[in-house]
């Protein structure tokens, strides 16, 4: 019989750093860039629902509800449990 637990601790946040978005609509291209920026996380309300949405900004959007800064959260644990049998030698 054998049981294994595993887990790790990762976790991002307050970071921000420089982006670029490039986005093509109707045959036409648009670019957009900017630096020294914040991973945001917020959510919108349109027509009667809610929507969530990432963005790089200096401020969270001031017209958006539950606006904080963008964490990347992968900590976690695992557990396995197994049975080993050996037949002959």
């Amino acid at each position: 019989l054998s049981v294994d637990v595993i887990g790790r601790y990762a976790r991002a946040s307050d970071f921000k750093g420089d982006w670029t978005e490039i986005a093509t609509s109707g045959g036409r291209t648009s670019q957009a860039s900017g630096s020294d920026r914040y991973f945001y996380y917020y959510e919108y309300m349109e027509n009667g629902a809610r929507y969530s949405n990432l963005n790089f900004s200096r401020t969270g959007p001031s017209d958006a509800v539950l606006v904080r800064k963008g964490i990347v959260d992968l900590t976690g644990f695992s557990v396995s449990v197994g049975i080993k049998y050996a037949l002959g030698k």
